[in-house]
């Protein structure tokens, strides 16, 4: 891993209007999806991303793939703002940014046969050379056998369909490739092998990654540096080990509270107040701390001051009100 950053985020903003198009909704709202997002991600690296359903990870890799229009901010990819590329240039650009999705299935062309699957990317991007030879290449890349080519989606596993999806990923070879919960939908053994085969890519390919999931403990093995996200707000940032051995916010440790503990006769230490309450709506988000509401340690203050993300010494970022001043 370098220190080149092969995606840097600032201040992106992305709302939606609560009622859509349609005249007839009167007092429309706007719902902060993504509210001041600041991240970097370095070249080989993996940066996960997690947070509760709503809070906003999902919209932000949209923006990322140029699927939904900021209202304002920089999405730069080796220094080239996208936002502000257009036509061939920010096709161009696009090469440079691959997905793998949360459903295998869904996310496949149930009429194409695998060799169009994975050519479809080479062929958008004009990458018309040996494209029979590349998509067996790629096959092989990701442990499937080539003869698989000639058939359709239906006719493979789970597992199977998202090692298409990931050959469909690399075929332009990406510099970034954008992860949202790509093995949530499979059983647990199959979800090992994939987190390897995504390792093995990243070594060989020098791919980086945006990992998002639910799931902490797959975030940790994968990530070198994690992101805590909530109601449209990075509320914490760190390195996978000082994340999850000095959580700082109170989100970031219900989270990793919330993982489950393999044997429970043992008596979980450090552990915080379990969080009540459901995220709130991204049309109507709490004054001051967007996290008081919900935030077992909240005062006054808290309802008064949006926190900014600070970083401390040991380059651990939060948001928060409460840090200790001690903390290094």
């Amino acid at each position: 891993m370098s220190d080149k950053k092969v995606l840097e985020i600032k201040n992106l903003k992305v709302y939606y209007e609560s009622g859509g198009q349609y005249m007839f909704f009167k007092n429309k709202k706007k719902i902060k999806a993504v509210d001041g997002v600041d991240i970097s991600i370095n070249s080989g690296e993996t940066f996960g991303l997690v947070g509760e359903s709503g809070s906003g990870k999902s919209t932000l890799a949209k923006a990322i793939l140029n699927l939904v229009k900021p209202q304002s901010g920089v999405i730069n990819i080796d220094n080239d703002n996208i936002l502000s590329l257009r036509g061939s240039s920010l096709r161009k650009k696009q090469r440079d940014i691959g997905a793998i999705f949360q459903d295998p299935y869904s996310s496949l062309n149930p009429r194409m046969k695998v060799r169009d699957i994975i050519a479809e990317p080479m062929r958008a991007q004009k990458q018309y050379t040996e494209l029979k030879d590349e998509v067996k290449s790629l096959l092989t890349t990701v442990g499937l056998d080539q003869m698989s080519e000639d058939r359709f989606p239906h006719e493979f596993s789970g597992g199977q369909r998202q090692r298409i999806g990931i050959a469909r990923a690399i075929s332009t070879n990406p510099k970034l490739i954008i992860c949202d919960e790509p093995v949530s939908a499979l059983d647990v053994s199959v979800q090992a092998q994939i987190l390897n085969l995504l390792k093995n890519l990243q070594k060989n390919l020098q791919i980086s990654y945006l990992f998002i999931a639910h799931d902490l403990a797959v975030v940790k093995y994968l990530s070198s540096r994690i992101a805590v996200m909530y109601l449209g707000k990075i509320v914490e940032v760190g390195s996978s080990e000082s994340l999850f051995s000095n959580p700082q916010h109170p989100y970031t440790k219900a989270l990793i509270d919330s993982i489950p503990f393999p044997d429970p006769r043992k008596e979980r230490k450090g552990s915080t107040k379990t969080i009540e309450g459901d995220i709130p709506s991204a049309a109507n988000p709490p004054s001051g701390c967007v996290f008081r509401t919900r935030c077992p340690i909240a005062d006054d203050k808290c309802s008064q001051i949006i926190p900014k993300l600070e970083t401390y010494k040991s380059g651990h970022q939060v948001a928060c009100l409460k840090v200790k001043t001690n903390f290094v």
